[in-house]
Protein backbone atom coordinates (compact mmCIF):
# COMPACT_ATOMS: atom_id res chain seq x y z
CA UNK A 1 0.00 0.00 0.00
CA UNK A 2 1.24 3.44 -0.68
CA UNK A 3 1.40 4.95 2.11
CA UNK A 4 1.07 8.67 1.36
CA UNK A 5 -2.81 7.27 0.11
CA UNK A 6 -3.29 5.35 3.55
CA UNK A 7 -6.29 7.37 5.72
CA UNK A 8 -3.92 7.58 8.68
CA UNK A 9 -1.19 9.19 6.50
CA UNK A 10 -3.81 12.08 6.77
CA UNK A 11 -3.87 12.27 10.50
CA UNK A 12 0.15 11.98 10.86
CA UNK A 13 0.12 14.57 8.01
CA UNK A 14 -2.05 16.71 10.22
CA UNK A 15 0.01 16.78 13.00
CA UNK A 16 2.85 16.75 11.70
CA UNK A 17 1.86 20.69 9.65
CA UNK A 18 0.35 21.65 12.85
CA UNK A 19 3.34 20.76 14.84
CA UNK A 20 5.39 22.55 12.01
CA UNK A 21 3.61 25.51 12.51
CA UNK A 22 3.91 25.58 16.41
CA UNK A 23 7.09 25.31 16.41
CA UNK A 24 7.99 28.50 14.26
CA UNK A 25 5.16 30.16 16.63
CA UNK A 26 7.26 28.87 19.67
CA UNK A 27 10.22 30.34 17.79
CA UNK A 28 8.97 33.68 17.65
CA UNK A 29 7.74 33.45 21.11
CA UNK A 30 10.97 32.36 22.97
CA UNK A 31 12.76 35.66 20.90
CA UNK A 32 9.91 38.01 21.94
CA UNK A 33 10.77 36.62 25.82
CA UNK A 34 14.72 36.45 25.42
CA UNK A 35 14.73 32.65 25.86
CA UNK A 36 16.95 31.28 23.14
CA UNK A 37 16.38 27.26 24.63
CA UNK A 38 13.14 27.70 23.55
CA UNK A 39 13.96 29.09 20.48
CA UNK A 40 16.61 26.05 19.91
CA UNK A 41 14.36 23.70 20.82
CA UNK A 42 11.50 25.08 18.51
CA UNK A 43 14.14 25.31 15.12
CA UNK A 44 15.55 21.86 16.19
CA UNK A 45 11.86 20.27 16.35
CA UNK A 46 10.97 22.58 13.16
CA UNK A 47 13.89 21.11 11.13
CA UNK A 48 12.94 17.42 12.14
CA UNK A 49 9.72 17.56 10.95
CA UNK A 50 10.37 19.68 7.30
CA UNK A 51 11.13 16.25 5.53
CA UNK A 52 7.88 14.93 6.94
CA UNK A 53 5.94 17.78 5.91
CA UNK A 54 7.46 17.86 2.25
CA UNK A 55 6.64 14.37 2.04
CA UNK A 56 3.42 14.59 2.58
CA UNK A 57 1.01 15.19 -0.34
CA UNK A 58 -1.65 16.34 2.45
CA UNK A 59 0.68 18.96 4.15
CA UNK A 60 3.03 20.74 1.57
CA UNK A 61 0.17 21.83 -0.58
CA UNK A 62 -1.58 23.43 2.21
CA UNK A 63 1.72 25.29 2.97
CA UNK A 64 1.99 26.31 -0.51
CA UNK A 65 -1.49 27.79 -0.50
CA UNK A 66 -0.77 30.00 3.18
CA UNK A 67 2.25 31.35 1.07
CA UNK A 68 4.35 29.19 4.16
CA UNK A 69 6.53 27.76 1.71
CA UNK A 70 10.22 26.58 2.48
CA UNK A 71 11.24 30.53 2.13
CA UNK A 72 8.93 32.28 3.99
CA UNK A 73 9.86 29.53 6.80
CA UNK A 74 13.41 30.32 6.71
CA UNK A 75 12.53 34.20 7.24
CA UNK A 76 10.66 33.22 10.19
CA UNK A 77 12.86 30.90 11.79
CA UNK A 78 16.34 33.49 10.76
CA UNK A 79 13.59 36.61 12.38
CA UNK A 80 13.02 35.03 15.63
CA UNK A 81 16.76 34.39 15.80
CA UNK A 82 17.79 38.21 14.69
CA UNK A 83 15.17 39.19 17.42
CA UNK A 84 16.81 36.78 19.87
CA UNK A 85 20.39 38.51 19.22
CA UNK A 86 18.62 41.93 19.61
CA UNK A 87 16.71 41.02 22.94
CA UNK A 88 19.65 39.27 24.68
CA UNK A 89 21.20 41.03 27.17
CA UNK A 90 24.61 39.51 26.68
CA UNK A 91 25.03 40.65 23.24
CA UNK A 92 25.36 44.11 24.17
CA UNK A 93 28.69 44.78 22.69
CA UNK A 94 29.95 45.48 19.16
CA UNK A 95 30.90 42.22 18.66
CA UNK A 96 28.02 40.72 19.61
CA UNK A 97 26.06 43.54 17.49
CA UNK A 98 27.91 41.70 14.81
CA UNK A 99 25.80 38.53 14.54
CA UNK A 100 22.94 40.87 13.89
CA UNK A 101 24.56 41.99 10.73
CA UNK A 102 26.02 38.33 9.49
CA UNK A 103 22.66 36.86 9.81
CA UNK A 104 21.10 39.95 7.69
CA UNK A 105 23.61 38.94 5.52
CA UNK A 106 22.62 35.62 5.37
CA UNK A 107 19.09 36.59 4.89
CA UNK A 108 19.93 38.83 1.99
CA UNK A 109 22.39 36.07 0.09
CA UNK A 110 19.36 34.03 0.51
CA UNK A 111 17.36 36.07 -0.68
CA UNK A 112 19.87 36.57 -4.06
CA UNK A 113 20.03 32.83 -4.73
CA UNK A 114 16.74 32.72 -5.24
CA UNK A 115 16.64 35.46 -7.47
CA UNK A 116 19.28 34.58 -9.20
CA UNK A 117 17.47 30.98 -9.75
CA UNK A 118 14.83 32.39 -11.33
CA UNK A 119 17.22 33.95 -13.93
CA UNK A 120 18.67 30.41 -14.10
CA UNK A 121 15.84 28.61 -14.64
CA UNK A 122 14.57 31.36 -17.49
CA UNK A 123 18.12 30.11 -19.39
CA UNK A 124 15.59 27.02 -20.48
CA UNK A 125 16.85 24.53 -22.75
CA UNK A 126 15.00 23.83 -26.16
CA UNK A 127 14.81 20.39 -24.82
CA UNK A 128 14.66 19.20 -21.20
CA UNK A 129 15.20 16.00 -21.29
CA UNK A 130 15.78 13.56 -24.37
CA UNK A 131 15.80 9.57 -23.65
CA UNK A 132 16.18 6.75 -26.41
CA UNK A 133 16.92 9.28 -28.85
CA UNK A 134 20.85 9.40 -30.45
CA UNK A 135 21.44 13.26 -30.23
CA UNK A 136 24.78 14.32 -31.00
CA UNK A 137 27.10 15.72 -27.97
CA UNK A 138 26.28 19.50 -27.58
CA UNK A 139 28.49 22.27 -25.29
CA UNK A 140 26.30 22.92 -22.63
CA UNK A 141 26.74 23.79 -19.31
CA UNK A 142 23.84 22.56 -17.20
CA UNK A 143 24.67 21.78 -13.76
CA UNK A 144 21.33 19.78 -12.87
CA UNK A 145 21.50 21.04 -9.38
CA UNK A 146 21.05 24.48 -10.54
CA UNK A 147 17.62 23.79 -11.71
CA UNK A 148 16.61 22.00 -8.74
CA UNK A 149 12.88 22.69 -7.94
CA UNK A 150 13.52 22.14 -4.19
CA UNK A 151 16.40 24.82 -4.38
CA UNK A 152 14.68 26.79 -1.88
CA UNK A 153 14.21 23.67 0.22
CA UNK A 154 17.40 22.96 0.49
CA UNK A 155 18.70 26.27 1.04
CA UNK A 156 16.09 26.33 4.39
CA UNK A 157 17.90 23.21 5.60
CA UNK A 158 21.39 25.05 5.06
CA UNK A 159 21.05 28.33 6.30
CA UNK A 160 19.56 26.47 9.73
CA UNK A 161 22.97 25.10 10.51
CA UNK A 162 23.87 29.03 10.85
CA UNK A 163 20.48 30.01 13.34
CA UNK A 164 21.05 27.15 15.15
CA UNK A 165 24.74 28.38 15.69
CA UNK A 166 23.92 31.53 16.57
CA UNK A 167 21.34 30.04 18.88
CA UNK A 168 23.76 28.27 20.65
CA UNK A 169 25.88 30.79 20.84
CA UNK A 170 23.48 32.75 22.83
CA UNK A 171 23.16 30.24 25.37
CA UNK A 172 26.72 29.54 26.29
CA UNK A 173 27.83 33.53 25.91
CA UNK A 174 30.38 32.25 23.14
CA UNK A 175 30.14 34.53 19.97
CA UNK A 176 32.28 32.41 18.41
CA UNK A 177 30.63 29.57 17.81
CA UNK A 178 27.72 32.27 16.25
CA UNK A 179 30.34 33.77 14.03
CA UNK A 180 31.77 30.09 12.81
CA UNK A 181 28.90 28.75 12.12
CA UNK A 182 27.15 32.00 10.57
CA UNK A 183 30.09 33.43 8.05
CA UNK A 184 30.32 29.63 7.20
CA UNK A 185 26.86 29.54 5.93
CA UNK A 186 27.09 32.98 4.36
CA UNK A 187 30.20 31.85 2.66
CA UNK A 188 28.61 28.81 1.27
CA UNK A 189 25.85 31.21 0.27
CA UNK A 190 28.49 33.40 -1.70
CA UNK A 191 29.53 30.60 -3.38
CA UNK A 192 26.70 29.18 -5.23
CA UNK A 193 25.81 33.20 -6.12
CA UNK A 194 29.04 32.63 -7.47
CA UNK A 195 28.17 29.34 -9.18
CA UNK A 196 25.30 30.87 -10.55
CA UNK A 197 26.12 34.22 -11.93
CA UNK A 198 29.27 32.35 -14.27
CA UNK A 199 26.75 29.68 -14.91
CA UNK A 200 24.27 32.64 -16.52
CA UNK A 201 27.17 33.96 -18.33
CA UNK A 202 28.83 31.02 -19.87
CA UNK A 203 25.28 30.11 -20.50
CA UNK A 204 25.12 32.78 -22.85
CA UNK A 205 28.13 31.68 -25.16
CA UNK A 206 26.19 28.46 -25.76
CA UNK A 207 22.70 29.54 -27.91
CA UNK A 208 20.21 26.95 -27.34
CA UNK A 209 19.70 26.55 -31.46
CA UNK A 210 22.86 24.13 -31.08
CA UNK A 211 20.92 22.21 -28.62
CA UNK A 212 17.83 22.88 -31.04
CA UNK A 213 19.84 22.11 -33.90
CA UNK A 214 21.10 19.08 -32.31
CA UNK A 215 17.49 17.50 -31.72
CA UNK A 216 16.52 18.09 -34.99
CA UNK A 217 18.77 16.36 -36.15
CA UNK A 218 18.34 13.44 -34.42
CA UNK A 219 14.60 13.23 -34.82
CA UNK A 220 15.58 13.52 -38.46
CA UNK A 221 17.57 10.53 -38.48
CA UNK A 222 14.53 8.76 -36.40
CA UNK A 223 12.60 9.80 -39.20
CA UNK A 224 8.96 8.65 -37.50
CA UNK A 225 5.83 9.15 -39.50
CA UNK A 226 3.93 9.51 -35.69
CA UNK A 227 4.06 11.52 -33.01
CA UNK A 228 2.44 10.72 -29.50
CA UNK A 229 2.00 14.27 -27.60
CA UNK A 230 0.82 14.91 -23.94
CA UNK A 231 0.41 17.15 -21.76
CA UNK A 232 -1.04 16.99 -18.17
CA UNK A 233 -0.76 16.98 -14.71
CA UNK A 234 1.62 14.58 -12.70
CA UNK A 235 -1.15 12.57 -11.25
CA UNK A 236 -2.08 12.32 -15.26
CA UNK A 237 0.55 10.51 -15.89
CA UNK A 238 -0.87 7.19 -16.36
CA UNK A 239 -2.81 8.74 -19.43
CA UNK A 240 0.55 8.14 -21.62
CA UNK A 241 1.59 5.11 -19.91
CA UNK A 242 -1.25 2.87 -21.23
CA UNK A 243 0.24 3.17 -24.70
CA UNK A 244 3.99 2.70 -24.55
CA UNK A 245 3.33 -1.13 -24.47
CA UNK A 246 1.59 -0.60 -27.98
CA UNK A 247 4.26 1.70 -29.22
CA UNK A 248 6.90 -0.53 -28.61
CA UNK A 249 4.89 -3.13 -30.77
CA UNK A 250 5.33 -1.30 -33.66
CA UNK A 251 7.62 -2.11 -36.56
CA UNK A 252 8.65 1.73 -36.91
CA UNK A 253 10.10 4.75 -35.04
CA UNK A 254 7.89 6.62 -33.13
CA UNK A 255 8.69 9.73 -31.09
CA UNK A 256 6.83 10.33 -27.81
CA UNK A 257 6.67 14.23 -26.82
CA UNK A 258 5.60 15.28 -23.63
CA UNK A 259 5.59 19.12 -22.35
CA UNK A 260 5.97 19.03 -18.45
CA UNK A 261 9.48 17.74 -16.75
CA UNK A 262 7.62 15.64 -14.48
CA UNK A 263 6.33 13.02 -16.66
CA UNK A 264 10.11 11.77 -17.52
CA UNK A 265 10.42 10.71 -14.16
CA UNK A 266 7.03 8.99 -13.47
CA UNK A 267 6.99 7.14 -16.99
CA UNK A 268 8.02 3.85 -16.87
CA UNK A 269 10.51 2.21 -18.28
CA UNK A 270 10.53 2.47 -22.00
CA UNK A 271 12.54 2.17 -25.77
CA UNK A 272 10.49 4.36 -27.28
CA UNK A 273 12.33 7.51 -27.95
CA UNK A 274 11.09 10.56 -25.59
CA UNK A 275 11.56 14.59 -26.30
CA UNK A 276 10.64 16.54 -23.63
CA UNK A 277 10.23 20.64 -24.33
CA UNK A 278 8.43 22.46 -21.49
CA UNK A 279 8.18 25.44 -23.16
CA UNK A 280 5.75 26.68 -26.02
CA UNK A 281 7.80 29.19 -27.60
CA UNK A 282 10.79 26.30 -28.24
CA UNK A 283 8.35 23.53 -29.22
CA UNK A 284 6.84 25.79 -32.03
CA UNK A 285 10.38 26.79 -32.85
CA UNK A 286 11.63 22.74 -33.61
CA UNK A 287 10.82 21.26 -36.15
CA UNK A 288 9.45 17.66 -36.86
CA UNK A 289 10.39 16.75 -40.47
CA UNK A 290 9.01 13.59 -41.13
CA UNK A 291 6.03 13.42 -38.75
CA UNK A 292 2.97 13.18 -40.48
CA UNK A 293 0.46 11.74 -38.05
CA UNK A 294 0.23 13.42 -34.17
CA UNK A 295 -1.72 11.23 -31.78
CA UNK A 296 -3.21 12.62 -28.78
CA UNK A 297 -4.52 11.14 -25.91
CA UNK A 298 -5.65 13.77 -23.16
CA UNK A 299 -8.08 16.85 -24.54
CA UNK A 300 -5.61 19.69 -22.56
CA UNK A 301 -5.01 23.36 -23.53
CA UNK A 302 -1.32 22.74 -24.72
CA UNK A 303 -2.32 20.19 -27.38
CA UNK A 304 -3.13 24.21 -29.46
CA UNK A 305 0.92 24.27 -29.74
CA UNK A 306 0.70 20.72 -32.22
CA UNK A 307 -2.67 21.39 -33.90
CA UNK A 308 -1.35 24.63 -35.41
CA UNK A 309 1.12 22.77 -37.83
CA UNK A 310 -0.23 22.38 -41.04
CA UNK A 311 0.74 18.81 -43.44
CA UNK A 312 -0.09 16.79 -40.17
CA UNK A 313 -2.81 14.29 -39.47
CA UNK A 314 -4.17 15.27 -36.00
CA UNK A 315 -5.63 12.43 -34.57
CA UNK A 316 -7.61 11.69 -30.91
CA UNK A 317 -6.66 8.23 -29.61
CA UNK A 318 -7.59 9.10 -26.24
CA UNK A 319 -6.60 6.67 -22.52
CA UNK A 320 -9.43 4.91 -22.15
CA UNK A 321 -12.65 4.05 -24.39
CA UNK A 322 -15.65 4.16 -22.48
CA UNK A 323 -19.58 5.62 -22.09
CA UNK A 324 -18.59 8.78 -20.02
CA UNK A 325 -18.97 12.14 -21.18
CA UNK A 326 -15.21 12.36 -21.81
CA UNK A 327 -15.25 9.38 -24.85
CA UNK A 328 -17.68 12.04 -26.52
CA UNK A 329 -16.26 15.46 -25.94
CA UNK A 330 -17.35 18.40 -28.06
CA UNK A 331 -13.41 19.36 -27.77
CA UNK A 332 -12.73 16.42 -30.08
CA UNK A 333 -13.92 18.71 -33.31
CA UNK A 334 -10.43 19.98 -33.27
CA UNK A 335 -8.93 16.71 -34.53
CA UNK A 336 -8.98 15.62 -38.05
CA UNK A 337 -9.65 12.21 -36.94
CA UNK A 338 -11.12 10.34 -33.53
CA UNK A 339 -10.04 6.99 -33.14
CA UNK A 340 -12.42 4.36 -31.11
CA UNK A 341 -12.30 0.83 -29.95
CA UNK A 342 -14.95 -0.25 -32.03
CA UNK A 343 -18.50 0.35 -32.85
CA UNK A 344 -19.84 1.26 -30.06
CA UNK A 345 -17.51 4.03 -30.36
CA UNK A 346 -18.49 5.44 -33.24
CA UNK A 347 -22.42 5.25 -32.17
CA UNK A 348 -21.25 7.89 -29.31
CA UNK A 349 -19.95 10.51 -30.82
CA UNK A 350 -22.89 10.10 -33.89
CA UNK A 351 -25.47 10.36 -31.19
CA UNK A 352 -23.96 13.08 -29.20
CA UNK A 353 -24.27 15.34 -32.43
CA UNK A 354 -21.00 17.57 -31.31
CA UNK A 355 -19.98 18.35 -35.06
CA UNK A 356 -17.96 15.25 -35.35
CA UNK A 357 -18.91 13.64 -39.06
CA UNK A 358 -19.11 9.94 -39.23
CA UNK A 359 -15.90 9.78 -42.15
CA UNK A 360 -13.86 11.35 -39.58
CA UNK A 361 -14.14 8.10 -36.70
CA UNK A 362 -11.81 5.09 -37.17
CA UNK A 363 -11.99 1.97 -35.42
CA UNK A 364 -8.55 0.61 -34.71
CA UNK A 365 -9.32 -1.76 -31.29
CA UNK A 366 -7.54 -1.83 -28.46
CA UNK A 367 -4.03 -3.01 -29.40
CA UNK A 368 -2.88 -2.42 -25.10
CA UNK A 369 -5.06 -5.29 -24.79
CA UNK A 370 -2.92 -7.88 -25.88
CA UNK A 371 -1.50 -8.82 -22.33
CA UNK A 372 -4.86 -9.63 -21.24
CA UNK A 373 -5.59 -13.26 -20.46
CA UNK A 374 -9.03 -14.82 -21.59
CA UNK A 375 -11.38 -16.79 -18.81
CA UNK A 376 -9.89 -18.72 -16.30
CA UNK A 377 -12.26 -22.06 -15.84
CA UNK A 378 -13.64 -22.03 -12.14
CA UNK A 379 -15.81 -24.80 -10.66
CA UNK A 380 -18.58 -23.49 -8.09
CA UNK A 381 -16.76 -24.69 -5.30
CA UNK A 382 -13.41 -22.47 -6.23
CA UNK A 383 -12.67 -19.34 -4.44
CA UNK A 384 -13.32 -15.89 -6.65
CA UNK A 385 -10.86 -13.27 -6.72
CA UNK A 386 -13.15 -10.14 -6.97
CA UNK A 387 -11.10 -7.04 -8.21
CA UNK A 388 -13.35 -3.93 -7.25
CA UNK A 389 -12.48 -0.89 -9.51
CA UNK A 390 -14.64 2.04 -9.08
CA UNK A 391 -13.66 5.57 -11.07
CA UNK A 392 -13.02 8.58 -10.55
CA UNK A 393 -16.05 10.68 -9.48
CA UNK A 394 -15.54 13.32 -11.89
CA UNK A 395 -15.57 16.98 -12.19
CA UNK A 396 -18.98 18.72 -10.49
CA UNK A 397 -21.83 18.41 -13.35
CA UNK A 398 -20.68 15.01 -14.62
CA UNK A 399 -22.78 12.35 -14.45
CA UNK A 400 -22.34 10.40 -11.24
CA UNK A 401 -20.27 7.13 -12.45
CA UNK A 402 -18.36 6.41 -9.61
CA UNK A 403 -20.17 4.24 -7.54
CA UNK A 404 -17.30 4.45 -4.52
CA UNK A 405 -19.02 6.97 -2.89
CA UNK A 406 -22.51 5.85 -2.70
CA UNK A 407 -22.13 2.23 -3.25
CA UNK A 408 -18.41 1.41 -2.64
CA UNK A 409 -18.72 0.46 1.29
CA UNK A 410 -21.84 -1.46 0.45
CA UNK A 411 -20.05 -3.34 -2.29
CA UNK A 412 -17.18 -3.99 -0.23
CA UNK A 413 -19.00 -5.26 2.81
CA UNK A 414 -20.90 -7.47 0.33
CA UNK A 415 -18.33 -9.65 -0.79
CA UNK A 416 -16.27 -9.78 2.20
CA UNK A 417 -19.23 -11.72 3.57
CA UNK A 418 -19.95 -13.51 0.36
CA UNK A 419 -17.74 -16.88 1.22
CA UNK A 420 -15.03 -18.12 -0.50
CA UNK A 421 -14.43 -14.71 -2.08
CA UNK A 422 -10.88 -13.00 -1.91
CA UNK A 423 -11.27 -8.90 -2.95
CA UNK A 424 -9.09 -6.84 -4.33
CA UNK A 425 -9.42 -3.20 -4.01
CA UNK A 426 -7.94 -0.58 -6.54
CA UNK A 427 -9.52 2.76 -7.11
CA UNK A 428 -8.65 5.36 -9.77
CA UNK A 429 -5.75 7.12 -9.42
CA UNK A 430 -7.78 9.98 -9.22
CA UNK A 431 -10.03 8.91 -6.41
CA UNK A 432 -10.86 12.03 -3.84
CA UNK A 433 -9.30 15.01 -6.00
CA UNK A 434 -12.53 16.91 -6.66
CA UNK A 435 -15.36 15.13 -4.37
CA UNK A 436 -14.80 14.57 -0.55
CA UNK A 437 -17.37 12.55 0.02
CA UNK A 438 -15.57 10.36 -2.49
CA UNK A 439 -12.29 10.47 -0.42
CA UNK A 440 -13.89 9.97 2.68
CA UNK A 441 -15.45 6.63 1.45
CA UNK A 442 -12.23 5.31 -0.15
CA UNK A 443 -10.87 5.78 3.69
CA UNK A 444 -13.76 3.72 4.96
CA UNK A 445 -13.40 1.11 2.15
CA UNK A 446 -9.62 0.93 2.89
CA UNK A 447 -10.41 0.58 6.74
CA UNK A 448 -12.41 -2.20 5.43
CA UNK A 449 -10.52 -4.07 3.79
CA UNK A 450 -7.43 -3.71 6.42
CA UNK A 451 -9.90 -5.03 8.73
CA UNK A 452 -10.93 -7.96 6.99
CA UNK A 453 -6.78 -9.20 6.87
CA UNK A 454 -6.65 -12.34 5.33
CA UNK A 455 -5.98 -12.42 1.70
CA UNK A 456 -7.48 -9.25 0.82
CA UNK A 457 -5.76 -6.69 -0.97
CA UNK A 458 -5.59 -3.17 -1.66
CA UNK A 459 -3.58 -1.96 -4.50
CA UNK A 460 -2.67 1.92 -4.66
CA UNK A 461 -0.26 3.09 -7.06
CA UNK A 462 1.04 2.11 -9.97
CA UNK A 463 1.69 -1.39 -8.55
CA UNK A 464 0.44 -4.04 -9.68
CA UNK A 465 -0.63 -2.53 -12.74
CA UNK A 466 -4.48 -2.52 -13.76
CA UNK A 467 -4.05 -5.59 -16.65
CA UNK A 468 -2.10 -7.33 -13.67
CA UNK A 469 -5.20 -6.72 -11.37
CA UNK A 470 -7.29 -8.37 -14.59
CA UNK A 471 -5.12 -11.28 -14.81
CA UNK A 472 -5.35 -12.46 -11.43
CA UNK A 473 -9.30 -11.80 -10.81
CA UNK A 474 -11.90 -14.00 -11.86
CA UNK A 475 -14.63 -11.36 -11.42
CA UNK A 476 -14.64 -7.33 -11.70
CA UNK A 477 -17.03 -4.92 -9.96
CA UNK A 478 -16.34 -2.10 -12.34
CA UNK A 479 -18.35 1.60 -13.55
CA UNK A 480 -19.15 2.89 -16.28
CA UNK A 481 -15.43 3.48 -17.46
CA UNK A 482 -12.39 2.38 -19.75
CA UNK A 483 -12.28 -0.71 -16.88
CA UNK A 484 -15.10 -2.53 -18.22
CA UNK A 485 -14.48 -1.90 -21.67
CA UNK A 486 -10.80 -2.74 -21.31
CA UNK A 487 -12.14 -6.30 -18.89
CA UNK A 488 -14.41 -7.45 -21.62
CA UNK A 489 -11.15 -9.12 -23.35
CA UNK A 490 -10.61 -11.43 -20.82
CA UNK A 491 -13.96 -12.71 -21.72
CA UNK A 492 -14.81 -12.84 -17.49
CA UNK A 493 -17.69 -11.86 -15.61
CA UNK A 494 -18.40 -8.06 -14.31
CA UNK A 495 -20.72 -6.56 -11.78
CA UNK A 496 -21.76 -2.90 -12.24
CA UNK A 497 -24.23 -0.73 -9.73
CA UNK A 498 -27.10 1.05 -11.58
CA UNK A 499 -26.54 4.32 -10.08
CA UNK A 500 -28.88 6.12 -12.32
CA UNK A 501 -31.48 4.33 -10.94
CA UNK A 502 -32.62 3.81 -14.51
CA UNK A 503 -34.95 0.23 -15.69
CA UNK A 504 -33.04 -2.48 -16.62
CA UNK A 505 -33.33 -2.25 -20.30
CA UNK A 506 -33.02 1.34 -20.59
CA UNK A 507 -29.57 1.03 -18.18
CA UNK A 508 -28.27 -1.28 -20.79
CA UNK A 509 -29.34 0.00 -23.87
CA UNK A 510 -28.00 3.43 -23.39
CA UNK A 511 -24.91 2.72 -21.65
CA UNK A 512 -23.26 -0.10 -24.00
CA UNK A 513 -20.71 -1.19 -21.34
CA UNK A 514 -23.63 -2.63 -19.13
CA UNK A 515 -24.72 -4.63 -21.72
CA UNK A 516 -23.44 -7.98 -20.34
CA UNK A 517 -23.11 -6.62 -16.31
CA UNK A 518 -24.75 -8.29 -13.40
CA UNK A 519 -26.43 -5.25 -12.11
CA UNK A 520 -26.70 -4.08 -8.31
CA UNK A 521 -28.77 -1.92 -6.99
CA UNK A 522 -27.94 1.70 -6.93
CA UNK A 523 -26.86 1.41 -3.32
CA UNK A 524 -24.92 -1.65 -4.01
CA UNK A 525 -27.11 -4.08 -2.93
CA UNK A 526 -26.88 -7.42 -4.68
CA UNK A 527 -23.59 -8.36 -4.35
CA UNK A 528 -24.14 -11.94 -3.01
CA UNK A 529 -27.18 -12.82 -5.65
CA UNK A 530 -24.93 -11.89 -8.24
CA UNK A 531 -21.68 -14.14 -7.09
CA UNK A 532 -24.16 -16.64 -6.27
CA UNK A 533 -25.38 -16.13 -10.25
CA UNK A 534 -21.59 -16.14 -11.88
CA UNK A 535 -21.07 -19.41 -9.86
CA UNK A 536 -24.60 -21.42 -11.18
CA UNK A 537 -23.34 -20.91 -15.04
CA UNK A 538 -22.69 -17.28 -15.39
CA UNK A 539 -25.85 -16.82 -17.70
CA UNK A 540 -24.32 -13.70 -19.08
CA UNK A 541 -21.32 -15.60 -21.00
CA UNK A 542 -23.22 -14.90 -24.33
CA UNK A 543 -23.88 -11.33 -23.84
CA UNK A 544 -20.18 -11.05 -22.71
CA UNK A 545 -18.98 -11.61 -26.47
CA UNK A 546 -21.63 -9.66 -28.09
CA UNK A 547 -20.75 -6.83 -25.81
CA UNK A 548 -16.60 -7.32 -26.38
CA UNK A 549 -17.32 -6.96 -29.88
CA UNK A 550 -19.63 -4.05 -30.14
CA UNK A 551 -17.10 -2.50 -27.23
CA UNK A 552 -13.66 -3.51 -28.44
CA UNK A 553 -14.52 -4.69 -32.74
CA UNK A 554 -14.57 -8.01 -34.22
CA UNK A 555 -10.81 -8.32 -34.23
CA UNK A 556 -9.00 -9.59 -31.25
CA UNK A 557 -8.52 -7.75 -28.24
CA UNK A 558 -5.15 -6.32 -28.61
CA UNK A 559 -4.47 -6.98 -32.19
CA UNK A 560 -2.24 -3.85 -33.49
CA UNK A 561 -3.17 -4.47 -37.13
CA UNK A 562 -6.17 -1.67 -37.09
CA UNK A 563 -3.98 0.74 -35.59
CA UNK A 564 -1.14 0.60 -37.91
CA UNK A 565 -3.88 0.57 -40.81
CA UNK A 566 -5.29 3.55 -39.58
CA UNK A 567 -1.24 5.22 -39.01
CA UNK A 568 -0.93 4.10 -42.63
CA UNK A 569 -4.12 6.04 -44.44
CA UNK A 570 -3.54 9.02 -41.59
CA UNK A 571 -0.18 9.74 -43.11
CA UNK A 572 -1.61 8.97 -46.61
CA UNK A 573 -3.97 11.84 -45.93
CA UNK A 574 -1.79 14.37 -44.44
CA UNK A 575 0.70 14.01 -47.21
CA UNK A 576 -1.90 14.77 -49.64
CA UNK A 577 -3.07 18.03 -47.57
CA UNK A 578 0.29 18.63 -47.67
CA UNK A 579 0.97 18.74 -51.39
CA UNK A 580 -2.69 20.91 -51.75
CA UNK A 581 -0.98 23.28 -49.38
CA UNK A 582 2.12 23.57 -51.13
CA UNK A 583 0.45 23.97 -54.84
CA UNK A 584 0.19 27.46 -55.70
CA UNK A 585 -3.58 28.69 -56.89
Amino acid sequence: MNPDLDPRSRLVGAAVGISLCLAYVAAIGGAFAAQPWTVLVAIVIAQALEPLAERSIYVRPVLRRAQMGPGARSILRDAAVLMLVANDSWANGSRERGLERVIAVVMLARFVVLVLHVAVRRRVLPVAEVRNLDVPPVPVYRPTWLYDDELALRLHQLTAIGALGVTIALLVHNETVGYVTALATAAVLGLVIVIMVGHFLRSRRHPPGQLRSAVEAAIDALAPRLMVYFSGSADSTYQLSMWLSTLERLDEPVVVVLRERVHMRLLPPTTVPIVCVPAATEFMSLGWGSVRVAAYVANVGKNIHMLRERGVRHVFIGHGDSDKTGSFSPFSKVYNEIWVAGPAGRERYVRARIGVREDEIVEVGRPQLAGITRARATSPDDELAVLYAPTWEGWPGDPPHSSLATAGERIVAGLLATPRVRVVYKPHPLTGTVSPATRTANEHVIALMTAAGGGHQVVLGASPTLYECFNSADVLVGDISSVVTEWLASGKPYLMANLHKMPEERFRAEFASAAAAYLLDADGSGVEAAISAVRAGDPLCAERDAARRHLLGDGEPGDIAPFVHAIDNAAAAAIATSERIQTPI
